[in-house]
């Protein structure tokens, strides 16, 4: 998933929340790759396999970030 730069970054950082909170009941997380860029890329995840892939993350040196975290380091345009 990326972000078209028309779209402005608080109305696809509230589609990216809906999203979220509609897999929650599905046992499914949303994650974000942060490239620290003005795109987005998402992962849907299993709540199963989430910790592992943070771990995985870390481990390569790739920043993965669930949904609520990636918010809060979000500021408002």
């Amino acid at each position: 998933m990326r972000a078209n730069s028309a779209v402005s970054g608080s109305c696809y950082r509230q589609g990216l929340g809906e999203l979220s909170h509609w897999l929650e009941p599905r046992q499914l997380s949303l994650l974000i790759v942060d490239y620290e860029s003005d795109s987005y890329y998402a992962l849907i995840m299993e709540n199963a396999l989430v910790e592992q892939t943070l771990a995985l993350a870390r481990e390569a040196g790739v920043k993965i970030l669930r949904f609520e975290d990636f918010a809060l380091t979000q500021s408002e345009e």
